[in-house]
């Protein structure tokens, strides 16, 4: 079980492996030099005993080259005693020419080689044949001993000390050969010199080894320990925990990774918290969405209840005489049912519920419309000032494109003085020439109605402004701005052909100024006339309208004005009163969304019986809304409440004469 856990841990951690991939170099590495150096050694010590043995044996042939001659012991009793001196030597005999033994002379330590080699005959006879052949020096290695043989000659070659150890080869060494010496060398001084030697290099290794597993051990630390680092960093950075940078100790490999992984981390910590800003920004935009509806559904009823105010106003007021008492009360309800419609067009201009569509447009009473808007939305801490020139700035834009412009650079205003300020409106007609549009955002020599929207905050640092165009770029805190407000502004402006421009003092304020091409042309104002109002020659049609007082204010226009009218309160009554009336109706007056049926299905449904039916949509929402969710199409007529009784008379007059 144990061996199993040891094999896990070493395919596992990747530090033992290290350890051991080292570990084992070294001993290999340890292994190989003690074995190498142990040869070394043998090989250099066997050696340096077998010249020693070489040399003592000339020395002793010189020596005693005269006790050999004269067959003396006694002259051979000096040489013998000096080799014997020597530590090493074991034994040293003489023989003559013939093998007669002359000098012998045996260590006490030898008495072993003596009783092992017993009674025999020696140098035996053969031995004496094969050192004659031989004419110089020869060795014999035994388990214990080794053996050195030399010619004694009847007259030294050797003239010096140096020819002792370089003896020469002589051809007529055979013929001057008296005898021959022999030293015994004990082998067992050279085996207990070899066991000390490989007991020293096994300890040499051994603490060579203990010191090498020591340095792998902090090797292997050394290089696991900033991968341990970074494996923690990445196991934080998955837990999204906050993460400290890896310290960079080295400029090799793993300080790169290092490097490379606070740069992975701080990317990664950027990310996210761009991920949070747009999380926070999809919610804003999702919280958005359900105003947006609500907006929409907003309009819708206001715009019923609206029209049925106007309607019934405008027959009321044209009932009356003109000099009444009461004409002065009904402009009133007028005009404030006309100030409640146009908030609720402002209201979805806000929520983006309408397209660009540009008309003439007087941006100083765009202005004035919003003032009531703008108070409420800059709160009570601030003050609203409004300098606007006399002459009418007229402008080719949106309307509600251009509220929202004013609207969005208030509103950006106003959060930058949180501790309260003056807000500043003014307008004015600028003159650009050549030399003026390098300061005006490159704007095109020319006319231009300029709005400028003035704070009394901070101001803005240059860094930021660089920035401040930027989509989803803020400088306020997570929740408290979308980063989207500037960059609409930007668009819309552009999208009109206008420029913008920023003036800015740090400590002081900031000015947007929004240039858009001022029209030649005055706007012109219509108002409806009653006498002018075109009467129906006894037209039937059917109403569809679900809104009971809508229904009733169109019936009774209709029928005033010369139509026969069939009403319906939903979809399916619609369908089922045109199959009860098919030959009479001449044209369909819808409402869009109706219970049951919406107003589209019943147009289609109707097709299929009379093809050529003529049709009037009527609805509270928009005809952008409408179209962008696939109920209506383009080309289809269409006119939106509140329905003013003569736009709803006209575009009834204009859909039959055509």
């Amino acid at each position: 079980m144990r061996s199993i856990n040891l094999i896990k841990n070493f395919r596992e951690n990747f530090t033992t492996r290290i350890f051991v991939v080292i570990s084992l170099l070294i001993i290999i590495i340890s292994v190989s030099f003690t074995v190498f150096f142990i040869r070394q050694q043998v090989n250099f010590r066997k050696e340096s005993l077998i010249t020693q043995g070489e040399l003592l044996a000339r020395m002793l042939a010189h020596n005693g080259r005269l006790g050999v001659f004269a067959e003396n012991e006694n002259l051979l009793r000096d040489p013998i005693e000096g080799i014997m001196h020597n530590k090493d030597v074991l034994r040293v005999r003489i023989v003559n020419h013939d093998g007669v033994l002359l000098g012998d002379q045996l260590k006490p330590s030898g008495a072993m080689f003596r009783e092992t080699e017993g009674e025999k005959e020696y140098p035996a006879k053969k031995l004496i044949d094969f050192l004659r052949r031989s004419k110089g020096q020869i060795y014999f290695q035994s388990a214990n001993t080794f053996e050195f043989w030399a010619p004694v000659l009847a007259s030294s070659e050797y003239f010096t000390d140096e020819t002792l150890l370089f003896p020469e080869n002589s051809e007529n060494r055979n013929h001057r050969i008296i005898g021959f010496v022999n030293v015994t060398l004990d082998k067992k001084v050279l085996d207990k010199a070899l066991r000390s030697l490989l007991m020293k290099s096994c300890m040499i290794a051994a603490l060579c080894l203990i010191v090498g597993l020591i340095v792998a051990y902090y090797v292997a630390k050394a290089i696991s320990r900033p991968l341990n680092r970074l494996t923690e960093r990445v196991n934080a950075m998955g837990a999204y925990a906050s993460m400290k940078p890896l310290p960079v100790e080295t400029n090799d490999e793993i300080g790169n990774l290092a490097s490379a992984f606070n740069n992975m981390a701080e990317s990664l910590q950027k990310k996210e918290a761009e991920k949070v800003v747009l999380e926070e920004q999809v919610r804003h935009a999702q919280k958005m969405e359900a105003v947006v509806t609500l907006a929409g559904g907003v309009a819708h009823d206001f715009n019923n209840l609206l029209t049925a105010i106007i309607g019934y106003g405008i027959l009321l007021q044209n009932g009356l005489p003109k000099r009444s008492a009461l004409s002065t009360y009904i402009e009133q309800i007028l005009s404030a049912a006309e100030r409640a419609a146009g908030l609720v067009q402002r209201l979805l201009a806000f929520s983006r519920k309408q397209t660009n569509d540009p008309k003439p447009l007087d941006l100083n009473q765009t202005v004035r419309n919003l003032h009531d808007i703008l108070l409420r939305l800059i709160g009570e801490n601030m003050e609203l000032k409004i300098d606007l020139v006399k002459d009418d700035m007229i402008v080719k834009a949106d309307e509600g494109q251009m509220e929202q412009v004013i609207i969005n650079l208030v509103a950006n205003a106003r959060d930058a003085m949180p501790n309260g300020g003056t807000i500043a409106i003014s307008s004015h007609i600028v003159e650009l020439r050549g030399q003026d549009t390098k300061d005006s955002c490159d704007a095109k020599p020319g006319t231009y109605a300029a709005l400028t929207v003035t704070d009394t905050g901070a101001g803005i640092n240059p860094e930021t402004r660089e920035r401040i165009f930027e989509p989803f770029f803020t400088t306020k805190e997570v929740g408290k701005g979308t980063g989207l407000g500037l960059s609409i502004v930007y668009g819309i402006v552009h999208q009109h052909g206008g420029y913008i421009r920023v003036d800015t003092h740090p400590g002081q304020r900031t000015s947007f100024t929004i240039l858009l091409p001022l029209q030649e042309f005055a706007m012109e104002i219509k108002k409806m006339e009653t006498l002018l109002l075109p009467k129906g020659n006894m037209e039937t049609i059917l109403l569809a309208e679900d809104d009971r007082s809508v229904r009733s204010l169109a019936r009774h226009i209709l029928t005033k004005y010369g139509y026969n009218v069939i009403e319906a309160t939903d979809g399916e009554d619609a369908v089922e009163k045109f199959m009860e009336n098919r030959e009479m109706v001449n044209i369909l007056l819808l409402d869009v969304i109706m219970p049951k049926m919406n107003g589209k299905q019943v147009y289609e449904e109707i097709r299929k019986i009379k093809p050529d039916i003529k049709t009037l949509f009527i609805s509270g929402y928009p005809f952008e809304v409408m179209s962008g969710q696939g109920i209506l199409e383009e080309g289809i007529p269409f006119i939106a409440k509140p329905l003013p009784p003569g736009a709803l008379l006209m575009k009834l007059r204009e859909i039959i004469d055509n």
